[in-house]
Order: structure tokens, then sequence, then C-alpha cells
């Protein structure tokens, strides 16, 4: 599960400014405390002016975001992996007076009541515009709004479109690729598809696979059972490694 971070923190507070709402560390062990601020000064230092609350804040909050529509079962694969991992709140027990942090995880379906979508159109690419107008715990939004930041990341990392709209896939190693296994160097392998998990809180592509039983130069290719792989799994195929040898 992740934790909300001091960056996180930075991130938060201009955003939470208009309603005179912000975060503090309050301590060396990295606790926080959320407080009413009559004016926003960029929360650096303490004024006595911050009343600690003494319960977790229940807000309003709009976010939009746009998601091409050949990227939207990815995106929210990426998305759901992130959301049911959850957000840990190492809040400051003296603020809130908790026995325990506060952990929160949640499912899309559960933000649906305040979704709102549309399609748009940006550069020859179909988007489906998504607008959620919130009204939940802080800490709530904050694990859809940072997860969904998250998603864009890895998204981003991995895809891109030309400007007529064409996808360009940046994993190492596309569909329809040829390929061994670090188990079997000799084998020739194709990769059907690709998918995401969520290794060690880390969102990594995994690679859908399966042997190819025939001769790799035949009309007809069989193929063996379809596995999973991370990346680490898997090398260049046999003959693109002598290929380099001999180059």
């Amino acid at each position: 599960m992740r934790k909300l971070t001091e960056k996180d923190i930075e991130k938060w507070n201009p955003r939470l400014a208009n309603i005179n709402l912000g975060i503090l560390i309050t301590d060396n062990s990295g606790t926080l405390q959320f407080v009413h601020q009559p004016s926003y000064n960029g929360w650096q230092g303490y004024s006595s002016e911050r009343t600690h609350l003494d319960k977790l804040p229940h807000i309003q909050y709009h976010f939009t975001f746009s998601v091409s529509k050949k990227s939207i079962k990815r995106f929210d694969k990426i998305l759901s992996l992130l959301l049911e991992d959850g957000l840990s709140f190492p809040l400051s027990k003296k603020g809130l007076m908790l026995k325990e942090d506060i952990n929160v995880s949640k499912k899309i379906i559960d933000y649906s009541n305040f979704l709102e979508e549309s399609e748009i159109k940006i550069h020859k690419v179909d988007f489906v515009q998504r607008h959620y107008k919130l009204n939940l715990p802080i800490s709530e939004i904050f694990l859809l709004v940072n997860s969904v930041e998250e998603s864009v990341k890895v998204i981003s990392e991995f895809y891109e479109y030309e400007e007529d709209g064409t996808e360009i896939c940046k994993i190492k190693y596309p569909v329809t690729s040829i390929v061994s296994t670090v188990e079997d160097k000799s084998g020739n392998y194709i990769v059907l598809s690709h998918s995401f998990t969520n290794h060690y809180e880390i969102i990594k592509p995994l690679y859908n696979i399966a042997k190819i039983e025939t001769e790799i130069d035949s009309e007809v290719l069989l193929f063996g059972q379809t596995f999973s792989v991370h990346e680490d799994f898997i090398i260049p195929n046999r003959e693109d490694r002598l290929n380099s040898l001999l180059n």
C-alpha cells in the first residue's frame, strides 16, 4: 500500500488553498495533520491561526481528465490496480485522536455516482472525457486523483500517438514479437498481448506469451498454452541474438 508522501503534500496544499484547508507534517516521524488555515501562505512553518481538525475532512472536489478511446480499457485496468492497492495516511494521533493510520482502498465503481462522461476529439484522436464531481472524505479523493495521475504516468511511459492518431507502443517487446525465455533460450515464443501488474507497488507490463510448437518459418504456426511473465523473464529470440553477435 502506497503512503502519502511529502511530494503529495506539496502538490495538494495549493489545490486545497481555495477551501482554506491544508496538510502539515507534524514531527520527525512524518505523521500528518489536516488543518484549517484562514489565509493561504504556502504552508511554510507553523501558524497559531491554524486550527487542527478533530476528524478527517469531507470535501467537494471537481476533477477532469481525458483518455483516448483506444486506451480506455488499458487505463482502467491500471487505475483499478492502483485504487485497490490503496493509500495510507500516517496521521498524527494528537490531531485526529486516532488509534491507527487511515488506510483506504476502493474500486472504480465506488466513484461511478460522481462521474460524468463525454467524447471529444483532439488532434484526430477520439477521447473519453471524465468529469468527477466528488463529495467524499478527503482520503478517498486523494486516492482517486493520485491513482489517476499515476495511471497517466504509466500510459505515457509505454504508449504515445502520432499526428494521424496511430498508436505507438514503447513496450520493449510489442505484440507479435518473437522472443525466448531465460529458462528456454532456444525456444521460440510469440507475444500475444500485454497487460499490467502491480509489482512491489510499481506498475509493470506483463507479457502474455505462448511457445511456437512448429517451425518458425512454417505457413501454419501452432501455439502452446498461453502464460504470463515479467520482462525480466524474457530475452531476445535466439536468431536475434545470433544476428547481434554476427553484426
